[in-house]
């Protein structure tokens, strides 16, 4: 009875373990188990020649073995680059600049300041404004706090907003300057939507509205979005992230109604803004809503924001 025992708590251990701490655990036991192993090997040669020439300490014998272990236990890599994967005293030494630079709290969701490079500390150099591996001048800029450009996506879209609606394309092309790749975009696209009375994308604002009848100035937006990753169907003229459907905001102009896939008619209220158009035929327009659920409305009934 004893054994069923204690085999029923080994199943129930087994049960809690997941692949990939199979994966870590075997790996981890094997690690140790091998040190265990060339420790012992290593402790019994000294023993056995210790006993042949007496002249050999105990002592010696064991600081010896704790060498060894040492050096299979040791796992700290913090030369530069700093990158994914990195850990040691330079690590937590950028962590605890980063920490400074935008914040604890923001830091603090990101990862804890535990000398680990890892997604975490990646997303901190991110929202600071710095790529993802650290060579040793970036280094020594970061922790040495010196000025530098920290991200922040609801100022931007702010300054954005303000220098479009004043028509200053110079304001325009050194905001636009600062976003780094299609991630940033989004941050600061989402900021830029809440602003106003009426929502509008970064696209829709520049190009089709502040600088509609301004082609150089909308060139070189178009040039900035495309450095940014945003890609644009040179056919349908959409714009879309890379790898991510087409962004084009709808908002009715009109009381009218919308059906959903399970053609249910809803009413919908002029002035509604209903998401990202996906395909227009037969006098429908079909769009994606913010829950990525899918609905058509009547084509004349909406336009873009």
């Amino acid at each position: 009875m004893a054994k069923r025992k204690s085999n029923t708590r080994t199943t129930e251990r087994k049960v809690n373990i997941t692949p990939e701490r199979v994966f870590i655990y075997a790996l981890g036991v094997g690690a140790v188990g091998g040190a265990i192993y060339f420790a012992r090997e290593y402790y019994l040669s000294l023993k056995a020649q210790r006993d042949q020439s007496g002249d050999m300490s105990t002592a010696n014998a064991s600081s010896n073995t704790k060498s060894v272990f040492n050096f299979f236990s040791s796992s700290a890599n913090d030369s530069f680059p700093l990158k994914k994967g990195s850990r040691g005293a330079r690590v937590r030494q950028l962590q605890e600049a980063l920490s400074s630079i935008i914040g604890a709290e923001v830091f603090r969701k990101l990862t804890p300041i535990d000398g680990i490079f890892g997604t975490g500390t990646q997303n901190a150099l991110r929202q600071a404004g710095y790529g993802l591996t650290v060579d040793e001048a970036l280094f020594n800029q970061i922790v040495n706090n010196q000025p530098t450009i920290v991200f922040n996506p609801q100022d931007l879209a702010q300054k954005l907003y303000a220098f479009a609606n004043a028509k200053d394309s110079n304001g325009v092309m050194t905001i636009l300057r600062q976003i780094k790749d299609t991630t940033q975009y989004s941050a600061v696209n989402q900021s830029y939507k809440s602003i106003g009375f009426v929502s509008k994308t970064i696209v829709t604002h520049l190009l089709d509205q502040a600088f509609v009848s301004d082609s150089l100035t909308k060139e070189r937006i178009k040039a900035e979005f495309i450095r940014m990753g945003l890609k644009l169907d040179a056919s349908s003229g959409r714009w879309s992230l890379s790898g991510l459907a087409g962004f084009r905001d709808i908002i009715t102009i009109t009381d009218t109604y919308v059906i959903d896939r399970n053609k249910n008619r809803i009413p919908v209220r002029k002035n509604t803004i209903l998401g990202d158009e996906q395909q227009v035929s037969n006098g429908m327009t079909m769009f994606k809503a913010i829950d990525n659920s899918m609905a058509v409305v009547p084509s004349d009934h909406v336009k873009y924001v």
